[in-house]
């Protein structure tokens, strides 16, 4: 008997030109009537199938659809189809579930015409192509698979590259340029440190911070004032130490260009080749020198400022030496800290 496909039985099967027809579509090239009724029995093949589960797909699997896991996987003009009557095969079937929902569409997929079925895949193979070409701006050219393999073949073909040697000017250069310009917040941070801490009762840096904004807003116009002037006074002192390093720097290399004796030959000859400020006479001088710069100021000192005026007065080079042996002296003379809001000496 010729049964009548189910989606033309429901009326959502997609339409079709006026008058066609059998005779038109084997005019078409289609396969006729024959190929209609073979697509017809194939459907209810299928149905039954579901209906009743062959013993194929009980090996495999209980419900599988081999023939709708095809269209899903690789039809693209399948997926336009269903799309375009998902609504519809809800509204008529009732059905919730996506797979019943794709078996139903399928149905109707295979009762279309080739020319039609054809030209949905045409269109899908085009929106594929257009989407194609715009994923190089959303990531590596090729795709994600042919960026990591092109990433992956350059690591390969790249030739390890050479260590640079620094030359132990620039090193030095680059240690100065990295050095922090004294400001005016700095040297206050620096003077009240010890008073900041247990004021705030910790030594969390975010404490001890908040606390000294705290105490930094309160001071007056003349008490910033007089940090400001210090702070300058320091950097031009700092400025004034680097072009000295500078000059030392270049002499050195002149002498060395003009042939003067290696470090090793100049210390055979009874030559001390350590700095002058970091020996042990260079931190004793200090010593005595910092004790009498407290004695003269003993409620207005400080380290920043103390530094400065000893290096001017005694010639000193302005450096991380003179800094950590005015350090050491002031922790000598009986100091917890670097200026004179700090607890009184224990003994000068």
């Amino acid at each position: 008997s010729h049964s009548v496909p189910l989606s033309e039985q429901r009326g959502w099967a997609h339409p079709r030109a006026a008058g066609e027809g059998p005779a038109e579509r084997m005019a078409e090239g289609a396969a006729g009537e024959g190929a209609a009724a073979d697509r017809m029995a194939e459907g209810a093949a299928a149905e039954g199938a579901d209906a009743e589960g062959t013993a194929a797909e009980g090996a495999a699997g209980p419900g599988v659809d081999w023939e709708l896991l095809e269209s899903i996987r690789q039809d693209g003009g399948f997926w336009l189809h269903l799309g375009a009557h998902r609504e519809a095969i809800v509204n008529i079937t009732g059905l919730d579930d996506a797979l019943g929902v794709a078996r139903v569409a399928l149905e109707s997929w295979k009762a279309l015409p080739d020319v039609e079925r054809s030209s949905l895949r045409t269109w899908a193979r085009s929106l594929v192509a257009a989407l194609s070409e715009r994923m190089p701006q959303d990531g590596p050219e090729g795709g994600q698979h042919e960026g990591q393999e092109a990433a992956g073949s350059e690591a390969q073909d790249a030739k390890p590259s050479k260590r640079k040697l620094t030359s132990t000017e620039t090193v030095k250069a680059e240690k100065r340029a990295a050095v922090k310009k004294p400001t005016a917040w700095g040297l206050f941070m620096e003077e009240n440190r010890a008073a900041l801490e247990e004021a705030a009762g910790s030594r969390s840096c975010v404490q001890v911070s908040r606390a000294a904004g705290e105490r930094w807003k309160a001071l007056s116009a003349e008490q910033r004032a007089d940090f400001e002037t210090r702070a300058a006074a320091l950097r031009g002192a700092q400025a004034s130490s680097d072009g000295a390093e500078a000059a030392s720097a270049n002499a050195g290399k002149q002498k060395k260009a003009a042939g003067a004796p290696p470090a090793k030959a100049r210390a055979s000859h009874g030559h001390e080749i350590k700095q002058p400020q970091a020996t042990q006479a260079f931190k004793a001088e200090v010593l005595a020198a910092v004790r009498g710069y407290i004695q003269r100021n003993q409620d207005t000192w400080s380290k920043s400022m103390m530094q400065n005026e000893l290096a001017e007065q005694h010639r000193w080079m302005y450096d991380k030496h003179l800094d950590i042996a005015i350090k050491a002296a002031i922790k000598d003379c009986g100091f917890e800290g670097l200026g004179a809001g700090v607890p009184k000496a224990v003994c000068l």
